[in-house]
């Protein structure tokens, strides 16, 4: 009889220790998590989340670079051009030259999204030029006006333009 019950007993503390642990768990997930800062939020966010390299961000490419080529003007024919070409973000900088010298490009601007340059040139602020055209590659074509004419122009980077097209 005292054997049993000293099983009694043991059966008897072994589910006390049971229901406590039970209990114990049951109450610590029914109580709010300890107070957590926004960063430890964010880490705990981070944690849970399956570890995932991110492909590293594909740079716009630039469009600097000497650039030759083309353009024509009102009575047509073609004549030689050539562009040294500094991007800094969206900003340029840089030369343009023609048969008449050798110009600053001034409030050069280029829309990576657009593909798109545009910039001024002129020997005075009487005389300006405004160019503007497409960048695809290393191709650049587009219109420019200034001084009272108009005209397109075509030009290639890293290729010297020997001939005329």
């Amino acid at each position: 009889m005292q054997k049993q019950s000293m099983i009694r007993n043991y059966v008897s503390l072994g589910l006390a220790f049971l229901l406590c642990g039970l209990t114990a768990v049951w109450a610590d997930e029914a109580k709010p998590a300890v107070k957590a800062t926004p960063a430890k939020a964010a880490q705990a966010k981070d944690a849970a989340k399956p570890a995932v390299k991110a492909a590293p961000a594909k740079a716009a490419a630039s469009i600097s670079g000497s650039w030759s080529g083309f353009y024509k003007g009102p009575e047509g024919g073609n004549n030689a051009i050539t562009m040294d070409i500094v991007q800094n973000a969206d900003k340029v900088t840089g030369t343009i030259t023609v048969d008449a010298g050798t110009l600053p490009i001034e409030k050069g601007v280029y829309d990576a999204k657009e593909k798109r340059l545009s910039f001024e040139a002129g020997p005075s602020a009487e005389e300006r030029y405004q160019i503007a055209g497409t960048v695809n590659g290393d191709a650049f074509a587009g219109n420019w006006k200034g001084g009272g004419q108009a005209g397109t122009f075509s030009l290639s980077r890293g290729k010297k333009a020997e001939t005329k097209p």
